[in-house]
């Protein structure tokens, strides 16, 4: 019984369906050809009408899964290629955008830093020249080597500019924010139409096996070679 061609089929397609549940399509697909060989097989040891009718139907079946598997295999490839590639995309994305962001930081951090240290500068300054004390005309230049000291007035100017400056860099810092958020909602919008187009392929009802009652028939008239 274990070696007859219609348990051999019925083998094939329960590997079959556990090579499909792995999304192993090209055994399942070998899978099925079998089993349509071994129908076809058990089609030859018998020649009752309702037999052959049953059988035949079968056969047609296990074809017809290799077409819808090789269909399967096909999207499953294509869903597979384009979540590498939203990975990798979003893997890519995220290091430019942490590189941009870091360098915008560092940016921002060192203006702030020379915009304070110009302000102590100035503070410092402010409070020597509201001092009463006249400067000694024996008052030497700076030495060789010596930091110039600057004129409130060009300290303010600098001042002025780095603020300008920073006051840039946040806007551009907001701008690069929105982007970020139009190109998120606009994968968003791809991916659902994707899916869209690309809806799941519904696991088809194995085909049910007519019931025939052989009220008159024995087993020799159904398969009259196994006597």
């Amino acid at each position: 019984m274990e070696d007859s061609p219609l348990f051999l089929a019925h083998q094939n397609d329960r590997k079959a369906e556990t090579h499909i549940r792995y999304k192993r399509f090209d055994e399942a697909a070998v899978c099925h050809q079998k089993a349509s060989g071994f129908l076809l097989q058990a089609m030859q040891l018998t020649s009752v009408s309702r037999a052959l009718e049953s059988l035949q139907l079968q056969h047609d079946y296990h074809l017809r899964q290799k077409d819808i598997i090789r269909i399967k295999k096909v999207q499953f490839e294509l869903k597979k290629k384009y979540l590498d590639y939203k990975n990798r995309r979003m893997t890519t994305h995220k290091k430019e955008k942490k590189s941009q962001s870091d360098d915008l930081q560092s940016h921002i951090f060192r203006i702030m830093d020379e915009t304070d240290s110009l302000l102590s500068f100035l503070q410092i300054k402010i409070e020597e020249n509201n001092v009463d004390v006249k400067p000694s005309t024996s008052e030497k230049p700076p030495a060789s080597g010596q930091r110039k000291l600057k004129s409130e007035q060009a300290i303010m100017e600098e001042l002025n500019s780095l603020n300008t400056e920073l006051r840039n860099l946040i806007k551009q810092l907001f701008a690069e924010l929105q982007s970020s958020e139009r190109q998120v909602e606009a994968l968003r919008i791809r991916l659902k139409a994707y899916e869209e187009d690309f809806p799941a392929l519904p696991d088809l009802t194995p085909l049910e096996i007519p019931q025939y009652e052989y009220t008159s028939a024995t087993t020799e008239d159904i398969f009259p070679e196994l006597v």
